[in-house]
Parts: structure tokens; sequence; C-alpha cells
């Protein structure tokens, strides 16, 4: 067993493109206007029902406790009424399932990812019936992924959305957080769900070969203001939610296992 090693350099070239976690593609899959988000066939959806209830749900909420996740604020959304977006940084490959079986639980969550995640061939359309919407690639495409968002959020479901797009594993800071998805909230007259992932040191005769451990806090929900135009709304919404992560990011205690330097850095380059 080999003791983890704090401030091992990543190098990056660009905080919104750069992609430490690549998924080997053995197909390309096309997602235009001709793509179903929500498959409305009766079996499909029973089958798809006990696949995230039954099994997936109970296996991965045994690894997160595994994994010793904490987390904090859940009371900040057992009293909504509506469904809602989640906005959180993405620092951590489990980020895949953790928001459905800890934070979103027990209401079904569906998640945006690229559309890697239902490219990749024999496990594609598991993917797809856990809930993931990949990015389209057409107009079309679009209008059909935002149908189904539409779909899902009138039905007080949950989407969540990883602003960040790429996964920085164990990252502290908060790279760019683009406005577009917050539209989504907005278009929908549901509230955005800040979330904040954080690491903590490891503790116990083990400590110093444990990786850190993740610190989630889930914030309160920010609701449209009626008095402001959507694009008002929208940017709102990003600033507030950009504020929470940032003041939980800013804990003494959140923990850099990795040193992310980008290239070119005279400082650290070799």
């Amino acid at each position: 067993m080999k003791k983890v090693v704090y401030g091992t350099v990543r190098y990056y070239e660009d905080e919104a493109t750069t992609d430490f976690l690549i998924t080997k593609i053995n197909r390309q899959v096309t997602i235009d206007g001709n793509y179903r988000y929500l498959n409305e066939n009766l079996f499909y959806k029973i089958f798809s029902f006990v696949l995230y209830y039954c099994i997936a749900i109970p296996v991965l909420l045994l690894i997160t406790w595994f994994k010793g996740i904490k987390v904090y604020g859940r009371k900040n959304i057992r009293g909504l009424k509506t469904g809602y977006v989640m906005y959180i940084n993405h620092t951590n490959p489990i980020d895949a399932f953790l928001a459905q079986v800890r934070y979103a639980r027990p209401r079904r969550g569906y998640i945006i990812a690229n559309k890697d995640a239902v490219s990749i061939k024999g496990i594609g359309w598991l993917v797809k019936a856990l809930g993931t919407f990949p990015l389209p690639d057409t107009k079309m495409g679009l209008v059909n992924l935002t149908k189904a968002i539409g779909t899902i959020l009138s039905d007080r479901k949950v989407l969540i959305i990883y602003p960040e797009a790429h996964v920085w594993n164990y990252y502290t800071g908060l790279r760019p957080f683009p406005l577009t998805s917050f539209k989504f909230a907005v278009n929908n007259h549901v509230p955005a769900v800040p979330v904040a992932a954080t690491y903590r040191k490891p503790t116990g005769l083990l400590k110093d070969y444990k990786h850190p451990r993740m610190h989630v806090y889930v914030g309160k929900p920010i609701y449209e203001d009626l008095n402001l135009t959507t694009q008002e709304n929208i940017q709102r919404m990003h600033d507030l939610t950009v504020e929470f992560i940032l003041e939980k990011l800013r804990n003494p205690e959140n923990v850099a296992l990795f040193n992310y330097v980008k290239k070119g850095n005279s400082d650290f380059s070799d």
C-alpha cells in the first residue's frame, strides 16, 4: 500500500477544455433530432425504474458510504414542491452517480453529460436507462433535450448539471461556470440548488494511505425573481450559485491533493 502524496503537479492547457478523465469510445453516436431522451414504452419504464431504485441506488449508496463521503444541508431541499436543477462543481469520477444517490434521493435524478457517456459499446444503453441526457450535436437535438428537461422538471424530478463539464480530480478551486445551463431552471420556473464538493484529510490509523474524504454542502434553493427579466434571472442564479460554492471552497480545511498548474507557467514548467 502506497502513501498518498499531496502536491503532485498536474499540468493543464485550458481550464474550460482540459479533461483528465478520458473515456474510451468504441463507436460514435450522433445526438440529433431522432435521439429519444425519454423512452415512453411501458416495459422500458418498468425496467428503468427497477434498475435505478432496486439495483443501482442500493449498490452505489454503499460505495459512497464506504468512501466516507459526508453530505450536509439536505434539509434545504426536503420541502421542495417542484422539480429543481442542481449545479455542482465537478471534482471526482463518482460525480457520475453521487448526486443521484446522496443528494437528490428519493427523487429520481437525470444528469446532463457529454455524449461519450452513451457511446461506450456494451454499456451505453445502461447509462441511458439510468438517466443520462447526452449533449446534442444538432439544433433539433437541443430541442428534444429541452423538451425532455421540461418533462422531468414538471414531474418534480431533478436535473443535475456540472457546468465545468470536465472532471478535475480533487480540485479545490472553481473553474469557468458558464451561464448557459442556468436557463433550464429559469425557463422551467424551478429553483436552482447550489452544491459544493470539498475535501478533508482523512483520519485514523491508515490516514497516510487514504485519499482526501469528500464533504459536500447542499445550499438553499435559489428562486427566480419575478421582477427581473429572463436574462437577469439567469445571471442572478449563476452569481448566487458561484458565490455559495466559492464560500465552501474557501474553507481552510479544504485540502488539495493535486497542484494544478497551467502549461507555460514559468514558475512551475520543467
